[in-house]
């Protein structure tokens, strides 16, 4: 992905995201900060699980 525009808002930490990692089969993202662990699947805005 290099179109450098914004496709997703992502809003579910209420704490600064410090890691971001896209899953192996491309099909998610998970962020990570002091609150949350967080997974997106990469077609919806919700977050698919949080570990608090």
């Amino acid at each position: 992905m290099n179109t450098q525009q914004t496709w997703a808002t992502l809003r579910g930490h209420a704490e600064a995201v410090t890691h971001v990692a896209w899953m192996p089969d491309g099909r998610a993202v998970a962020s990570a900060g002091a609150d949350a662990l967080l997974v997106w699947p990469l077609d919806l805005e919700t977050a698919l699980r949080a570990l608090n």
